[in-house]
C-alpha cells in the first residue's frame, strides 16, 4: 500500500526543508517499488517561491486527498529561536546555581498541561514547594 506524504509550502519556505524528500525518494529506489507517493501543497495551488528565488510548483491543499504524513515546510527556526541565546544563558545560570529540588519545582520535565503526540497523558510526577 502506498504512502501519501504530502510538503505543505508556504511563500519563503527554504529550499533545504525539502532535503526530507530524499529519505521517501531512497525507500522507493530501494524497494524498488512505490511505497511513497509525494505530493507538494499549498494554499492556493500554483507557484510559491522559495527565500532563495526558486518557485516550486504546488496543488491547492482543499480536495486533496488525506496524507498519511504531513510535513509543513516554513523555516520558522530563526524567527522563532534566533533569539533565544538570553534565554539558554538563564537557564544554564539556573542548572549550575539552583539545588535538585529547586529545579524540580520551577522547571519539571513534563508538567499535566502537556500535550503528548502519542499517549493519552504525560505522567508527570507531583513537585513539592522546597
Amino acid at each position: 500500500m502506498r504512502r501519501a506524504i504530502v510538503f505543505f509550502v508556504f511563500p519563503g519556505f527554504q529550499v533545504l526543508d525539502f532535503a526530507a524528500m530524499t529519505v521517501f525518494e531512497m525507500a522507493n529506489a530501494i524497494a524498488d517499488a512505490p511505497l511513497y507517493e509525494i505530493s507538494v501543497l499549498s494554499q492556493a495551488g500554483g507557484g510559491v517561491a522559495s527565500s532563495a528565488g526558486p518557485v516550486v510548483q504546488t496543488l491547492a491543499w482543499r480536495g486533496c486527498r488525506p496524507a498519511d504524513t504531513l510535513l509543513v515546510v516554513w523555516a520558522m527556526y530563526f524567527d522563532l529561536q534566533g533569539n533565544m541565546e538570553p534565554r539558554e544563558l538563564a537557564r544554564g545560570w539556573f542548572r549550575d546555581h539552583a539545588s535538585e529540588e529547586q529545579r524540580a519545582f520551577l522547571a519539571p520535565e513534563s508538567t499535566p498541561w502537556d500535550a503528548p503526540l502519542d499517549a493519552p497523558a504525560v505522567a508527570a510526577a507531583e513537585a513539592t514547594i522546597p
